[in-house]
């Protein structure tokens, strides 16, 4: 990696596809004071007019590439940038075997549990799940959770504590706060969730926590968001 690189960090996405990972990095990229870059494997996605998304640097790889395809292309678009350090948004594997060919330093920003990466996915509790975590976190620098329990399973294979960091998914916040005529009830507790409904994003757990607190006080939960599992949660807040 050459020294002086004026590019701060380049984060790395798979798509543009409208999930909270992909946002996340949109945020992080336009709002930073840094120069960074934005590079993304396939020119697709929900978010592809987004305004952040403008000044994305696109590697064209076809749909279902194979892995050494695309750690070829992004470790050759690496060492033209040659950034400071690489966050791997949602693709440890390619990104950590193109940084460590382009001699970049590299950062895992975890967005899911370890049971969804490719390869570790069914045997994330198995002694060979874990050593598949050991040898992925030997290509990274540091290992960054969107949420503290995201490097649980990680530390439980091995990981040394000192690899770990906390990075918690910023959001866009108005300058002026939002001015609403009604009148907050102390009395309620009012919970809300932003998400993919998605199994890993255990909406479940919270409708069912959601119960027990309607035991001792009064509460709603508002759940926002798509995905294949709306009408079984559906189901389960009704059954509760």
């Amino acid at each position: 990696m050459a020294s002086g690189s004026s590019v701060a960090a380049a984060f790395v996405l798979p798509s543009l596809n409208g999930g909270g990972a992909e946002r996340a990095a949109l945020n992080l990229h336009h709002y930073s004071s840094l120069d960074t870059r934005l590079i993304v494997e396939r020119a697709a996605g929900d978010l592809l007019a987004d305004p952040m998304a403008l000044d994305a640097i696109f590697l064209d790889l076809p749909t279902g590439a194979g892995r050494t395809a695309r750690v070829t292309r992004l470790a050759r678009s690496l060492r033209q940038l040659q950034p400071s350090v690489v966050v791997a948004v949602l693709s440890p594997w390619t990104v950590g075997l193109a940084a460590r060919s382009s001699k970049s330093h590299v950062i895992y920003w975890l967005q899911n549990p370890s049971y969804f990466i490719p390869g570790i996915e069914r045997d994330n509790q198995s002694p060979l799940g874990r050593l598949g975590l050991r040898a992925l976190a030997l290509l990274a620098h540091a290992i960054a959770g969107a949420a503290p329990g995201l490097t649980e399973e990680w530390a439980k294979a091995g990981v040394p504590a000192s690899k770990f960091a906390v990075l918690p998914n910023g959001i866009e916040l108005s300058p002026e706060p939002p001015h609403s005529p009604s009148r907050r009830d102390s009395e309620v507790l009012r919970l809300l969730t932003i998400g993919r409904l998605a199994p890993q994003k255990r909406q479940d757990l919270l409708i069912r926590a959601l119960a027990q607190i309607r035991t001792h006080r009064p509460a709603e939960l508002t759940v926002l968001g798509r995905g294949d599992r709306e009408s079984e949660l559906r189901a389960l807040s009704e059954l509760l």
